[in-house]
């Protein structure tokens, strides 16, 4: 919840012109994101509870590396700009980033760069589509969660922790901007494809 105040906080004003504004191209990619990211967490949601693929981290990283890398390398991109379309597919690459090991902002943005949006509007897009994900997730918990769990929410460390969290969140939520913006995301993607490429051969040693 503290990373959805961060989002909320940041986007107020874009939050509120989706409201007024049902029609505009930002609600409708908003919107149009919703359906195909619920749709395909209730199909994995198995999976991923159960941790099935976590041994598979590391494929996922590198996967994920390749997705930030991909704007870098060709300058292809659909002619959608923000609407439908765009939101449909940023939902699809919302949906994917279930899995363990991909970065959801780092998917849902190059899925939008792609389709044609502003590196702006795509970084914004992404973030404003995490607000419903954040809200189904906290509400999943809060339902199938013990009394004992619900009552430490309000302990100290708890409190400490959402502090942590919140200013974690705003400062990610520039980090991310500005690396979009200044088309930058592919250094992040050198990190990821290390890391993954460290953890398949560690997977690998390990069942040898």
């Amino acid at each position: 919840l503290a990373t959805l105040l961060a989002v909320v906080m940041h986007y107020y004003e874009d939050i509120i012109f989706i409201i007024k504004n049902p029609k505009s191209k930002l609600a409708k990619s908003f919107y149009a994101s919703l359906l195909p990211t619920i749709i395909l967490a209730f199909l994995f949601k198995s999976i991923i509870e159960e941790n099935v693929l976590v041994n598979y981290i590391g494929f996922f990283f590198v996967l994920t590396s390749i997705i930030l890398f991909v704007p870098r390398i060709t300058d292809r991109r659909a002619s959608f700009g923000l609407g439908v379309k765009t939101g449909i597919v940023t939902g699809i690459a919302q949906g994917l980033a279930c899995f363990p090991g991909i970065s959801r902002s780092g998917a849902t943005v190059t899925a939008a760069v792609m389709c044609g949006a502003e590196r702006k509007d795509a970084v914004k897009l992404s973030f404003l589509c995490s607000i419903p994900i954040i809200i189904g997730g906290a509400l999943y918990e809060l339902l199938f969660s013990s009394k004992m769990a619900i009552v430490s929410i309000f302990g100290l460390p708890m409190i400490l922790g959402f502090i942590a969290a919140f200013v974690s969140g705003l400062v990610a939520i520039k980090i991310v901007e500005k690396l979009a913006v200044n088309k930058k995301f592919h250094y992040f993607s050198y990190y990821l494809f290390v890391v993954g490429v460290v953890l398949i051969i560690n997977s690998f040693v390990c069942f040898i």
